[in-house]
């Protein structure tokens, strides 16, 4: 390939070679539509920093290391570092087209029989009390599969990256995230996934907020837990024959958003230990492996289910209390203590959280700039967007009741 790409003469060339490697032709094939004009190719050296390809490929190890062994070849034959980024922009125009096809021949190019059920079809086989007893939308999951949140054009991450407005602190996150989506969407899939998340950073900067934020303005649907102190058996479910039989947070999350791929927010993950209430850091691995998830014993419902299209966001203070195997599944985003410079921004954040808590508009609440500053001032001995919050809504109230009645 290396000396297919060294003899391209002109961008007509070039052009047609790009599209036979996107049609998957072999090298050979490409081969013989490049006329031998070695002299022209001078135009296609590679005048970047010679440890580009490296840069690139670390990068992708970074996403997902699974095809990058074989982005890596590729990559390797790009005489240039912007010949690199025309192709693979091509491939994703190309995906993004066949996507498109597909979805006018109304063909869904994720799986359409794909359930959260393994092999089942009615729950007939459970004792009959807990039949009687499950929860309608529990049962409801032997009605419908292949239900999925669906990115509907990329345009719609723009909103995703306002987040960083009101989140500033949080923007390593955000960009990690909507990257994720968008790499899926030009492998061809419009469903919204991404890695499993870990946030780290101090008690109160807003980690749970963020995460809540987001899953709303993506549109996708979150269950969420404290995880400190409770039990794996609160957590993951208890099988029938136990009066308190319960389905898992899995399960939860799937049958009330009524999509195979929610999000489920674990807060404290950090505080969670082995012992006699059970290993829920243990139990997380298999359902953060893509294999083993798929086929996921789920102990209130006793039989296999599909739980490898959940998406998974944990927040912790601490690193380096949670287990090596568990943070080696995950991306970490370190969250910093928010800049005095960006606090501005997080206070008007959570006035309009608070119209919004109370169904009210936005321009109904306002704090003036000497208020916006004292609030500012506090903040630099608390350092805590938690107590933050608190003043801000404390300031609003104080001001909702100083109001004139009409």
């Amino acid at each position: 390939m290396r000396r297919v790409v060294e003899v391209v003469g002109d961008k007509r060339e070039w052009d047609e070679l790009k599209a036979r490697i996107i049609d998957h032709q072999s090298a050979l094939d490409a081969f013989k539509v490049i006329k031998c004009r070695g002299a022209e190719a001078v135009c296609y050296a590679d005048t970047d920093d010679p440890d580009w390809r490296q840069t690139e490929i670390d990068k992708l190890k970074s996403d997902d290391p699974i095809p990058t062994s074989f982005a890596a070849y590729a990559i390797n034959q790009m005489p240039s570092m912007d010949v690199w980024h025309k192709v693979a922009e091509l491939l994703v125009k190309n995906y993004q087209t066949k996507l498109a096809e597909d979805r006018e021949s109304g063909e869904d190019p994720d799986k359409l029989d794909a359930g959260y059920l393994i092999g089942q079809s009615d729950f007939d086989y459970l004792p009959r009390n807990l039949k009687n007893e499950m929860p309608k939308h529990i049962r409801e999951l032997v009605g419908w599969s292949g239900q999925f949140a669906r990115l509907k054009v990329p345009d719609h991450l723009e909103k995703v990256r306002l987040l960083t407005t009101n989140f500033p602190h949080c923007k390593g996150a955000v960009d990690g995230i909507v990257h994720d989506i968008e790499l899926n969407w030009g492998m061809g899939s419009d469903v919204i996934r991404f890695r499993p998340t870990l946030l780290v950073g101090s008690p109160g900067i807003g980690k749970t907020k963020f995460s809540r934020e987001l899953c709303k303005t993506l549109g996708l649907y979150a269950q969420s837990a404290n995880v400190g102190g409770i039990s794996e058996n609160h957590l993951f479910g208890l099988s029938a024959g136990w009066h308190s039989a319960h389905p898992g947070i899995v399960t939860q999350a799937v049958a009330s958003a009524r999509v195979l791929n929610p999000v489920i927010i674990l807060d404290e993950i950090d505080k969670t230990h082995s012992g006699r209430n059970g290993d829920i850091q243990g139990e997380l691995l298999g359902l953060l492996e893509p294999e083993e998830a798929r086929r996921y014993r789920e102990k209130y419902l006793t039989t296999e289910v599909d739980a490898s299209h959940v998406n998974w966001i944990f927040t912790a203070n601490v690193l380096d209390k949670i287990s090596a195997p568990l943070r080696s599944r995950c991306k970490v985003y370190e969250i910093p203590q928010p800049t005095q410079e960006q606090v501005p921004a997080i206070i008007n954040s959570l006035v309009g959280g608070y119209a919004a808590d109370h169904g009210l508009r936005r321009e109904f609440f306002s704090l003036d700039i000497g208020e916006v500053e004292a609030l500012a001032d506090t903040y630099k001995v608390h350092k805590s967007i938690r107590i933050l919050g608190r003043l801000v809504h404390g300031y609003l109230h104080e001001k909702s009741i100083e109001l004139p009645s009409a």
